[in-house]
């Protein structure tokens, strides 16, 4: 079953499986190009997985050919994979991550938690995360412009008052957490 926003060109391409011995779990993909190629996989659990552990993965070719994107799809509903606890496979469909706009299933949500609490971090790694928290956007914490002395009671509201981007204004506040913003359209901002 071929999708309109997907090539349905004549290259080659390939269905694989990349197999875990360290836990039994398998991802399957495709991929327009040779098996040679060096690619891996683009799926977020399973990139996270291949990176701790690249060693335990083998990877097996399921099929090479001009139609792999309809292969990989039809195997990944034949499988199932969205309920397969065995699957690092967030979706039954080959294309596209997560995107905008689009939410998360109940069960995608389910299986990213469950593979989230098996990560351990070293009291290092957590220190490090606690530090670069402190300090960042305080979403409910008042902001002054200091050219106009008008004190806005959120970052949201001073962004939608001056019409400036909220996503970028957080950014400069999180990056310039010992100070004022240095960007010119927000170098009069600052926390109060």
């Amino acid at each position: 079953m071929a999708h309109s926003f997907r090539t349905n060109a004549t290259e080659l391409g390939f269905v694989y499986r990349w197999t875990d011995s360290s836990n039994g779990m398998y991802y399957l993909g495709s991929h327009k190009g040779s098996v040679d190629d060096g690619y891996i996989g683009s799926g977020k659990l399973f990139k996270r997985a291949y990176n701790k552990r690249s060693e335990c993965f083998e990877r097996e070719i399921l099929y090479i050919g001009e139609h792999y994107q309809e292969v990989e799809d039809l195997i990944l509903k034949t499988l199932d994979v969205e309920n397969d606890k065995s699957s690092y496979n967030l979706k039954a469909i080959g294309w596209g991550g997560c995107r905008k706009g689009i939410k998360r299933s109940e069960k995608t949500r389910k299986k990213q938690s469950e593979v989230r609490l098996g990560m351990k971090f070293s009291e290092e790694h957590r220190a490090n995360i606690s530090k670069s928290l402190i300090g960042g956007c305080r979403r409910k914490q008042a902001i002054k412009d200091i050219s106009t002395g008008i004190i806005y009671p959120s970052i949201k509201e001073c962004c939608e008052t001056l019409g400036l981007n909220i996503k970028t204004v957080r950014h400069a506040f999180w990056k310039y957490k010992n100070g004022s913003p240095k960007a010119p359209s927000i170098k009069n901002l600052e926390y109060v």
